[in-house]
């Protein structure tokens, strides 16, 4: 612990415009010195600084105090740290005394938050360059906004992953404290033992203290749509890659599976599927979509019309005009399925009492516990356009739920 001598030494040294002026551009005015607040955005300057008073008082913010609060404000510092900076700013050499329990711990905590803070900074330059996700997704968008490759190294910039806790995983694997995991932001707690990434899916930048330490990190959602769209060939994917639509993949003419869902639900919860318009292209869009709803994908369906296909499509009305189309143009997955049934139905009953188990099965599929106001309103849309009862297709769909968890 520093003595309350050099503390006092530090004290009387100290030139709140020498110690702001690094920080803040400074202009004098009167007896004080006015500047713009370097603790939020502002065009007229509202900082004002007191050499007499060895204050400092934003009239913006409200941020005021001396010289020791400011470095601990601004450069996110300890109070002993911000003692420190300024002992080495004035050449002052530091006494110290043995620290009580409570302090070394307190010191041992910090030390501990800097460790964890600099192994996930290491963990994300690595995720960024080294694996195939960081390098399509993250990389190659840097290298877009213009980044050279040694200035993205230089400023330790990174990626977290979009996996659930590769992160929290490859800290608990290398023994670091559950405790203190959770102190430095980068995880959380779900289901009340489960750990989780928090900043899935983004570029990491570390900050760090004057003293190289990183003491935390700012994070940035990749400027990527947040939607998947589904088309069914290649040519499609790559003519509209070549319109500047870069959120498609194809299903190659086969049924989703399971494993392409995950995959998509990795990057987004919307999936739109585009389609040809004929009978064996709607017949296409409807195979696999129970398995999405499953998994808790938003899915919509767009058909293509007059015969024409994504590639066709985008190339006849131009990328602005094909992505307005799609916009107006979604259907809601369940819905669109209703009303391509009851096409065929007319006045048979029994034809219509097929319609109603398909769809109420298809509902059933929306069992997770976070989906249950989007099964009920789905179950009040279709009963409406059945023209059946609410509460019986309630029980409907109740029925299927019972009938697959007995299996």
């Amino acid at each position: 612990m520093i003595t309350p001598q050099t503390i006092e030494q530090i004290k009387n040294r100290i030139d709140i415009i020498d110690v702001v002026g690094e920080y803040v551009k400074l202009k004098k005015r009167g007896t004080n010195y006015i500047g713009n607040c370097p603790f939020h955005n502002e065009k007229t300057p509202s900082f004002t600084v007191s050499p007499s008073k060895e204050l400092y008082k934003c009239f913006g913010c409200g941020k005021s105090g001396n010289s020791i609060t400011f470095l601990m404000e601004h450069d996110k510092l300890s109070y002993v740290e911000a003692l420190r900076w300024l002992a080495t700013r004035y050449n002052i050499a530091i006494e110290e005394t043995e620290n009580t329990p409570e302090q070394k711990q307190i010191v041992q905590t910090a030390e501990s938050l800097h460790i964890i803070n600099s192994f996930a900074q290491k963990f994300f330059s690595d995720q960024l360059f080294n694996t195939e996700e960081g390098q399509n997704i993250a990389l190659s968008y840097l290298k877009e906004r213009g980044f050279r490759e040694d200035i993205i190294k230089k400023f330790q910039i990174g990626y977290s992953p979009s996996e659930r806790d590769i992160l929290s995983t490859a800290l608990l694997n290398n023994q670091f404290n559950k405790e203190l995991l959770l102190k430095t932001g980068l995880v959380a707690v779900r289901n009340e033992t489960e750990l989780v990434d928090n900043y899935r899916g983004r570029i990491i930048f570390p900050i760090n203290s004057t003293n190289g330490k990183v003491i935390g990190f700012g994070a940035r959602v990749i400027g990527k749509a947040d939607e998947c769209l589904l088309v069914e060939g290649y040519t499609d994917v790559v003519s509209l890659h070549q319109a500047g639509i870069e959120n498609v993949v194809a299903s190659g003419g086969t049924s989703l599976t399971s494993e392409q869902i995950r995959l998509v639900k990795k990057y987004t919860n919307n999936l739109t599927i585009i389609y040809d318009g004929d009978a064996a292209g709607i017949k296409a869009a409807l195979r696999g979509l129970d398995m999405a709803l499953e998994e808790g994908l938003n899915v919509r369906l767009v058909l293509i019309p007059d015969n024409e296909d994504p590639d066709s499509y985008v190339n006849k009305v131009g990328a602005t005009a094909f992505q307005q189309f799609i916009a107006d143009n979604k259907k809601d997955f369940i819905i669109f399925q209703i009303e391509i049934m009851l096409k065929d139905v007319g006045s048979d009953i029994s034809k219509k009492s097929e319609v109603v188990n398909t769809v109420a099965e298809t509902i059933s599929k929306i069992n997770k516990a976070e989906d249950f106001t989007k099964q009920q309103d789905y179950i009040k849309q279709c009963a409406s356009l059945l023209k059946i009862d609410e509460g019986g297709l309630t029980n409907l769909v109740n029925k299927y739920k019972r009938d697959k968890i007995s299996k």
